[in-house]
């Protein structure tokens, strides 16, 4: 059998998710991650970690691993961002770290659009064997027993720090307005905001949430750098424009929200094709 492998980079506001694959799972920011269930969880740790796997006997073919692995970034050392995401599939090894996605014939999506923002999706037709974090329908909160036994060895980076429980980040009351504002967080908090409000009024109540706390999260954590804070909420808005743009919301914010432009989201380039 012959199988081909895609690598794809760039925005479109095609909304692939409804040609392959369901979204299983998003992470993104200080790592955020939201399951199919609407479960968020914060998790902090700077390893290297198994997100989800799936092994077929008959079919070596469809076998696969996603990794992230997470680091340390900016002024602060309790929280991390994911660095990139690897997945290990037709004997072949492939790290995503911005604005790349990788398609599989049977069913396999795996995307990464850059500041620690990824996302899997998986055919309806074999998901409920594929096991890890992102699948788990408990996520088994913050517990750093939970989360060890998803850690791998990562020669890279071998003294590694993993996950530790630490309290989520709160922004003092007279830092709200500003949080809240375009400049921040308000694009996505703000009900009074119109840029994003058709897209957001597509997502669920649960998707939703986990990008409002996600921002706010993101931007707390870093409360007193002025630079780190910017950096968090535009890495978040980002997250969110990518998310409108495969649900066919193009979204032009980031004059609003005083974010720089890195890429631009106008067509796919192929870049790579692997067969197996």
């Amino acid at each position: 059998m012959r199988v081909m492998l895609v690598i794809l980079v760039a925005e479109t506001k095609l909304r692939f998710s409804q040609l392959f694959a369901c979204k299983a799972c998003t992470g993104g920011g200080d790592p955020h991650y939201l399951n199919e269930n609407g479960e968020v969880v914060h998790f902090q740790g700077a390893c290297k970690y198994i997100m989800a796997q799936y092994a077929d006997s008959n079919n070596q073919d469809m076998s696969f691993t996603v990794y992230t692995k997470n680091e340390h970034r900016g002024s602060s050392t309790s929280v991390s961002w994911a660095r990139y995401v690897e997945i290990h599939v037709f004997n072949r090894v492939i790290r995503l770290d911005r604005d790349n996605r990788v398609y599989t014939s049977f069913g396999l999506v795996v995307e990464s659009s850059g500041g620690g923002n990824f996302g899997i999706f998986l055919s309806r037709r074999w998901r409920s064997e594929v096991t890890g974090p992102c699948i788990t329908s408990v996520w088994g909160g913050n517990s750093v027993e939970f989360w060890r036994q998803w850690t791998v060895h990562d020669p890279e980076d071998p003294d590694c720090v993993g996950h530790v429980d630490i309290p989520d980040p709160v922004c003092p009351e007279d830092f709200q307005d500003a949080l809240h504002s375009p400049q921040y967080c308000g694009l996505v908090t703000n009900e009074d905001e119109e840029l994003f409000r058709e897209c957001l009024q597509d997502m669920s109540e649960s998707v939703q949430n986990f990008y409002r706390v996600s921002c706010t999260y993101d931007v707390c954590a870093y409360y007193s750098n002025v630079t780190d804070m910017k950096a968090a909420a535009c890495a978040n808005l980002h997250a969110l424009a990518t998310e409108c743009a495969d649900r066919g919301f193009l979204v032009d914010w980031r004059a609003t929200a005083n974010c720089r432009k890195l890429h631009h989201f106008h067509h796919f380039r192929m870049v790579a094709i692997a067969t197996a």
